[in-house]
């Protein structure tokens, strides 16, 4: 997994999957307070070339991050 790239490497296959580190989820709600509801894990909505493509197109709902950033991971749930 890299800055920008990330490629999967099969030994019998060569590289099967080199697609950009990015990711498009719904947006996480910062609530402050005993009010807060609890974290629940976001699920992706689409990952790779798919969230490349909606970088600076999503709705104000939507995110498109990229979890690592100059080889260190920002996002250890996004990258999970």
């Amino acid at each position: 997994m890299g800055s920008s790239n990330m490629r999967i490497y099969l030994r019998d296959k060569g590289v099967v999957i080199d697609e950009p580190t990015m990711l498009a989820r719904q947006k996480k709600r910062r609530w402050i307070g005993l009010s807060a509801p609890g974290v629940k894990s976001l699920q992706p909505m689409a990952y790779g070339d798919k969230a490349k493509e909606m970088l600076n197109r999503e709705p104000k709902s939507v995110e498109v991050i990229s979890p690592v950033k100059n080889g260190v991971i920002l996002d250890i749930e996004a990258a999970e």
